[in-house]
C-alpha cells in the first residue's frame, strides 16, 4: 500500500478498512495518537481487549514476546491488535532490527501490528534503520506521518471541537488562541476544553482567551520582539517580567526571542532581494505550522532599520555568551540585553 496523508488515513478507517501493519509517526502526536486509536477500536471487539489487544512500550520491548503475541490467534474473534509504542529504532542491533522486519514483512494475517513513534522520532530521509522499517511497512501495510497542520485546519478542527460541544467558537477567536498558545494541537485541545468548562455555555471569546490561557513562550517573544521593533521598551520589560513570573528559563526566553529575530531577519533580507513571504517560506524551509511567523516578521521587520537590527542581534550574542559562561544572574543579563537594545537608535 502507498503512503498514505493522515487525512486518506481516517477516511479509509471511517471505512472500516485495516491493513495488517501501520507505521504512525510525525510532529502532531494528537492525530496520530487518535489514529492508533480508532485502529484499535476497529480490530478489536468491544470485550474482547483483555484478551485481543496487546500494547508494549518501546523502551522495554521483549522481542520474544512480540513474536508471540504477533503470532497468537485472536481469542473468538477475526483479528487481534499488537501496538508499540515509541521503539528507538536507532537503537536496534542488527538481530533485533531483522526481527522486527521479518513481523513486518510477513504479517500475520490475523493480526493488526502497529508501530506508533510518539516521543521516539523516526526519519526515513536521513536514518537507514527507519528507512528499512518505514519500506517494509509501505509494502506490508500503511505509513502515516503526521505533520503540523496550517493555521486554517487548526482554525476549522478547534472551532469544530467546540461546536461539538454545543459552544460557539469564531474562526478569529481561535487565530487568537493558535497565537496565544502554540501550533501544537495537543496543547490546543488541553487550553479548548479548559475553554470550553469555563464558558459553560454560549460562546468562547477572545476576552475567555486572554482570561484562561496562558501564553507560550514562543507567543511571549514573538510580542518580546515586536515591542522592541515598535520602540515599546515599557512593554518589553513587562513580558520579560511576565515570562520570569511564569518561572521559564533564561536560556528558554532567549532562544525563542533569538527565533523570533532570525525570522525578522531573514524577512528583512528577503525583502531586500525582492521575494515574498512564500518564498522566503520555500527557502528556508518553513514548516506549514510557521507560515504565519513569516507573515508577521514580514509586516514588522519595517520597523527597524538594518544599523538598529545590527545592534539588537549584537546584544542577543552578547546575552547568550553570558548565560553560558558568567556568573551574573539569569534576570540582569536580559534585562541589561534589553537596555542595549533600547540604546539601538
Amino acid at each position: 500500500m502507498p503512503v498514505q496523508s493522515d487525512t486518506e488515513l481516517f477516511s479509509r478507517l471511517k471505512q472500516g478498512e485495516l491493513a495488517p501493519v501501520y507505521l504512525l509517526y510525525g510532529e502532531e502526536h494528537y492525530f496520530s495518537e487518535q489514529a492508533a486509536a480508532r485502529i484499535q477500536s476497529l480490530a478489536v471487539s468491544p470485550g474482547f481487549e483483555s484478551f485481543n489487544l496487546q500494547r508494549f512500550e518501546g523502551e522495554k520491548l521483549d522481542f520474544s514476546e512480540l513474536e508471540d503475541a504477533c503470532d497468537a490467534l485472536p481469542m473468538m474473534a477475526e483479528r487481534k491488535c499488537v501496538l508499540v509504542k515509541d521503539l528507538d529504532l536507532e537503537k536496534l542491533n542488527k538481530p533485533e532490527l531483522d526481527r522486527l522486519l521479518a513481523l513486518i514483512q510477513e504479517p500475520n494475517p490475523s493480526t493488526v501490528l502497529i508501530l506508533l513513534q510518539v516521543s521516539a522520532a523516526i526519519n526515513p530521509k536521513k536514518s537507514a534503520k527507519s528507512r528499512k522499517i518505514s519500506e517494509a511497512a509501505e509494502k506490508s501495510g500503511v505509513v502515516c506521518a503526521f505533520s503540523f497542520k496550517d493555521k486554517t485546519t487548526l482554525k476549522r478542527a478547534l472551532s469544530e471541537r467546540a461546536r461539538k460541544a454545543y459552544i460557539r467558537m469564531e474562526l478569529p477567536v481561535a487565530e487568537a488562541l493558535i497565537e496565544r498558545c502554540s501550533s501544537d494541537y495537543t496543547l490546543l485541545v488541553q487550553e479548548l476544553d479548559k475553554l470550553i468548562a469555563y464558558v459553560g455555555e454560549g460562546e468562547i471569546t477572545e476576552a475567555d482567551v486572554d482570561e484562561c490561557c496562558v501564553r507560550s513562550i514562543d507567543a511571549s517573544a514573538f510580542d518580546l520582539a515586536k515591542a522592541v521593533l515598535n520602540r515599546n521598551f515599557d512593554l518589553a520589560f513587562q513580558l520579560l517580567d511576565e515570562l520570569f513570573f511564569l518561572r521559564q528559563e533564561a536560556m528558554m526566553i532567549l532562544g525563542a526571542l533569538s527565533m523570533a529575530f532570525a525570522d525578522l531577519y531573514r524577512a528583512k533580507c528577503a525583502q531586500a532581494a525582492g521575494r515574498t513571504p512564500e518564498q522566503m517560506s520555500v527557502d528556508f524551509r518553513y514548516p506549514k505550522n510557521r507560515q504565519f511567523a513569516v507573515k508577521n516578521a514580514f509586516r514588522d521587520v519595517r520597523k527597524l532599520d538594518s544599523a538598529q537590527f545590527r545592534l539588537c542581534l549584537s546584544a542577543l550574542y552578547e546575552a547568550d555568551r553570558l548565560l553560558k559562561s558568567s556568573r551574573l544572574d539569569d534576570r540582569l543579563i536580559l534585562e541589561q540585553m534589553l537596555g542595549k537594545m533600547r540604546a539601538a537608535e
